[in-house]
């Protein structure tokens, strides 16, 4: 899927460079490597702590733990460095909001700066964009 989407991307930044690009994601999450791929092109945020189900022998279980952790570790800099919100979020901040799953409402990921603006519907957005 991410790899459509990527594809997707690249087209349409291609076709119309000079164009925004609009991108709705309604997502229960997913491959955190694939939300990167998405992530790397179109310079967005994905909200999601990674997660493992390795089984198998101690010392395997114990590598694959530690590269969760600096996946972990590398999307909790990626929001350090985006998150635009009324209040600079420092690391161990964010490293607690991702501990667990963190539910927020729009308003609340606009004030966190996951967002950059809330669209209640097209046609409001168009009038903003014509009074710019």
């Amino acid at each position: 899927m991410s790899a459509s989407i990527v594809a997707q991307l690249l087209f349409l930044e291609a076709d119309g460079p000079d164009k925004p690009i609009h991108l709705y994601i309604n997502s229960q999450g997913g491959s955190v490597t694939s939300g990167l791929a998405i992530y790397d092109t179109m310079q967005s945020i994905m909200v999601h702590q990674p997660s493992g189900g390795y089984a198998g022998q101690a010392s395997d279980i114990a590598i694959h733990a530690k590269e969760i952790i600096r996946v972990r570790n590398q999307l909790n800099k990626i929001y350090k460095y985006h998150l635009t919100g009324k209040e600079d979020l420092s690391l161990e901040q964010i490293e607690k909001m991702m501990e667990r799953d963190y539910f927020m409402s729009a308003e609340e990921a606009l004030d966190v700066g996951i967002v950059d603006e809330i669209l209640s519907s097209r046609a409001l957005h168009q009038q903003k964009d014509d009074q710019k």
